[in-house]
């Protein structure tokens, strides 16, 4: 059996690699998760990414196109519900200090590309993560 210790992971960290999946963890790192640092999607063209927030307060922000200030939603994270961010979606996580998700992806996430952010999301993200 593989043990991992969760509590000394920095920013964004592989965990496990397997065949074709990974376990990852975004640990609060504010110029890569904070909501100062939400300035782009992330978009994984051919696979999924699962995200479990596993201490402390999250967001995940997710939108279609990215193209309209109203295309957007913005869930608040919780230890008890995995969220599951489909193929070509626009997506970004939002961490406050001390916090940290899991994230369960395909191993290969080299179809992945970045958009930049409305600022008009921007703005509603700023708000809803206060």
């Amino acid at each position: 059996m593989l043990t991992y210790d969760l509590g000394v992971t920095q920013s964004f960290t592989v965990m496990h690699n397997s065949t074709d999946w990974r376990i990852a963890t975004h640990t609060y790192d504010g110029g890569v998760n904070g909501i100062e640092a939400f300035g782009a999607w992330g978009i994984h063209e051919t696979s999924e990414e699962a995200f479990l927030l596993q201490e402390g307060e999250g967001w995940l922000v997710t939108s279609r196109e990215g193209q309209q200030a109203e295309d957007y939603a913005i869930r608040k994270l919780s230890e008890t519900e995995m969220c599951v961010v489909e193929q070509g979606e626009r997506h970004a996580v939002i961490l406050k200090p001390g916090s940290r998700v899991l994230v369960v992806e395909n191993r290969d996430m080299s179809n992945s590309r970045t958009e930049p952010v409305l600022p008009e999301i921007r703005r509603a993200a700023a708000a809803a993560t206060r």
